[in-house]
């Protein structure tokens, strides 16, 4: 029985990483819930690599590898887990390039370190440093950014 919980487990895992890929198309009752399955996976994939892995070691313990149903959902997984790794390395660039355009900004200083909590927890939001400030429309770049029409100018406030 544990084997092919496992195989199935397994397969719900691959079923992730393909939809990130290859998500629903259309107008379909399935375009929201393959949208944001897709949309968690692509920006969590290192968080799937992380719950897959647990599975894996859980079942493995629970003794899944005992039958071929689980030697199966072993390899679905390793290739599950390929399509996650493509996937955070695609989120990688991504980060780089988006240094490299905030970076051509005036004005922009270094990139903002993330607390390794956040990463870990990345749904907790809650933070002591955090200010609200409001009615900032333009900043260190005004030049290159239109104000929206009725909205008020303002100055960057210096931490």
């Amino acid at each position: 029985m544990i084997p092919w919980l496992f195989l199935l487990v397994s397969l719900l895992g691959a079923a992730f990483t393909l939809n990130a890929f290859i998500p629903t198309r259309g107008r379909g009752f399935l375009f929201v819930p393959s949208f944001l399955a897709s949309w968690l996976t692509m920006e969590l994939a290192g968080h799937h690599l992380v719950w897959q892995a647990s599975a894996v070691l859980l079942f493995a313990w629970l003794g899944a590898l005992t039958a071929l149903p689980g030697w199966i959902g072993v390899s679905i997984t390793l290739l599950s887990w390929a399509g996650l790794v493509v996937l955070v390395l695609q989120g990688r660039r991504s980060a780089r390039t988006m240094r490299a355009v905030v970076g051509t900004m005036a004005g922009v200083g270094s990139w903002p370190k993330v607390p390794w909590w956040s990463v870990l927890l990345p749904l907790l939001l809650r933070t002591a440093r955090a200010r609200v400030i409001r009615d900032v429309v333009r900043r260190a770049y005004q030049d290159r950014v239109e104000a929206e029409p009725g909205m008020r100018e303002a100055t960057a406030v210096a931490s």
